[in-house]
């Protein structure tokens, strides 16, 4: 065989409607219409014959509300077009059906137990309908029998009821990635036989949301444990889902809208080979949202977001949550948004340093969103960026959560990167022996050497402080001294490894008629070798060796 022309892709990674980013599965129907797991873009693209821009018919930014996707790698379709979808980073198997996508294996998050999977790659059917998976970082391939759906014979069908209404003494939420409020109500489910239920809900409201949650249901991580999801904001009030349900599980349906404030009745009938009980959850929580907007712009401070490549603007935000718990951070923006979030403080030389969790594109129109615990007695720093260099604009941060959140922007500067200028540039060069002083760098091992240099500037400004060596170097910089018995005593700041790739990349801000002391020692006890400082500002900074301490002790 031989190739005659690209089915689909330009041959460059990309996100737009001709380009693919890592694709994986693919799957060919009866009309030779192409169906990829375009992994990178967390979408499946269909591409009809002879076309070379791709719909998406699931995942970000789809035509119609779908699902959320996170990495699929495999996609299939039955006879009836009917799409399964290998969800890789979510962990799970979803299928599509005439009440849109639900979670088929895999809905109670990531795991080694049998109903659970951990970064499953590819999937079969037998004749049977009987699903094999190849659970790939659990090291199995998992096996999942086929239920037969009951379709028309409603006679064989016991109804269950339930009844109730949303108040304005209901509860509050956000739903994921919305900035609108609105009233739900949670009930738990009881399941005493395995099969398939249909749920039709009616309302007199007529924008109205129904999920469908396995293990619970926490409103300030509604994200975690979907099941199912049926609604839109013209359903004229009544929603239709269908699940596949098990006994000696927990199962909890919401009930909501799309609208803030909207208030009325609602029924919910449900079809299935036995009855279900239906208990409302009382006294369920109430969020909070709080809104900070900004906007990045070319004076806003740069750093490497990856720590390579090129640079990105960015704006660091103090926040303090006044209630511990959990919560939940999105950003809305004409920018492709990346956001990241920090404990105590953020390093612009190394972003991978204290950072708890980033996300690029979680919400649709490619904006971050990511679920995270907070105390009330730590600071965070959250960081907000464009994922792409140099890009500019507006940008608005919900944050929903048990209380209030206080946001504030925070002076950052920005992460300085080799080369340096000449005009501004200082070298030094040395070399630790097993003649070098010792001291205890973190008062518990002892024998590390290390070399103290005394640092000078004739300009108040942030400079930058690098070490070149084949040695994994730290860095300590002190204000007026260093004393080698107390090393946290007057510590400025320090790095090790920044960025993973160099020994340490220091960025402080220097006062001209302030004496500062450069430390240099090692990550491990006993280590020496030669090693280069590089320095990079506004103006010269001038680096001399500093003796004022020899050995203090030795522990042998």
């Amino acid at each position: 065989m031989t190739s005659h022309r690209v089915a689909a892709g330009t041959g460059n990674e990309g996100f737009y409607s001709d380009e693919l980013d890592g694709p994986g599965g693919i799957f060919v129907d009866v009309n030779f219409d192409l169906y990829v797991a375009d992994c990178g873009n967390d979408r499946i693209q269909l591409f009809q014959l002879g076309e070379s821009n791709g719909i998406t018919v699931a995942g970000s930014e789809s035509i119609k509300s779908t699902i959320e996707l996170y990495y699929p790698t495999g996609i299939t379709l039955d006879a009836e077009k009917y799409l399964y979808i290998v969800d890789n980073n979510n962990h799970r198997i979803v299928g599509s059906s005439l009440n849109g996508f639900q979670c088929l294996v895999g809905c109670y998050g990531m795991g080694s137990p049998s109903n659970q999977l951990n970064s499953p790659l590819s999937f079969s059917f037998d004749r049977s309908g009987n699903m094999f998976i190849t659970d790939t970082s659990n090291s199995r391939i998992q096996k999942f029998e086929y239920l037969e759906e009951s379709c028309d014979n409603s006679s064989l069908l016991i109804k269950s009821m339930y009844s109730s209404s949303l108040t304005p003494n209901s509860s509050i939420y956000f739903q994921e990635c919305s900035e609108l409020s609105s009233y739900y109500e949670a009930i738990q489910m009881n399941v005493t036989v395995t099969g398939y239920y249909a749920f039709l809900i009616n309302s007199e409201m007529k924008t109205m949301d129904a999920y469908i949650y396995t293990n619970n249901f926490n409103p300030f991580d509604v994200s975690k444990y979907v099941l199912s999801h049926s609604g839109d904001s013209d359903n004229q009030g009544q929603l239709k889902i269908t699940a596949a349900l098990q006994t000696n599980m927990i199962y909890v349906v919401v009930i909501t809208t799309s609208c803030r404030n909207l208030t009325g009745n609602v029924s919910i009938q449900v079809s299935g080979p036995n009855y279900i009980d239906f208990n409302r959850i009382l006294n369920t929580s109430s969020v909070v949202q709080t809104i900070y907007v900004s906007k990045l712009t070319t004076n806003s401070s740069t750093y490497f977001p990856q720590c390579a490549g090129l640079s990105s603007y960015y704006e660091a935000i103090q926040v303090n949550v006044r209630r511990s718990g959990l919560y939940t951070l999105f950003s809305k923006s004409d920018m492709d948004t990346y956001g990241s979030i920090y404990n105590e403080y953020f390093n612009p030389s190394n972003p991978f340093e204290n950072r708890l969790l980033d996300n690029d594109d979680s919400c649709d129109q490619d904006q971050f969103r990511f679920t995270v615990a907070l105390e009330s007695s730590i600071k965070y720093i959250l960081v907000v960026s464009a994922f792409f260099s140099k890009v500019t604009g507006e940008f608005s941060i919900f944050v929903s959560g048990p209380g209030n959140v206080d946001l504030k922007n925070i002076s950052s500067p920005s992460a300085m990167r080799k080369p340096y200028l000449s005009a501004v540039q200082s070298n030094y060069s040395s070399e630790l022996t097993t003649n070098s002083q010792i001291y205890s760098r973190d008062c518990r091992k002892s024998n590390y050497y290390y070399e103290t240099i005394r640092v000078n500037v004739v300009e108040n400004a942030y400079y930058a402080l690098s070490s070149d060596s084949a040695m994994d170097t730290y860095g300590y910089i002190y204000k007026d001294d260093f004393n080698p018995l107390n090393p946290f005593e007057k510590l400025l700041s320090q790095n090790y490894r920044s960025c993973s790739y160099e020994d340490f990349n220091l960025i402080v801000y220097l006062h001209s008629d302030t004496k500062y002391i450069l430390v240099v020692t090692t990550s491990s006890p006993n280590k020496t070798g030669k090693f280069s400082i590089l320095t990079s500002g506004p103006n010269n900074i001038t680096l001399d060796h500093y003796s004022k301490y020899f050995v203090l002790f030795v522990n042998h």
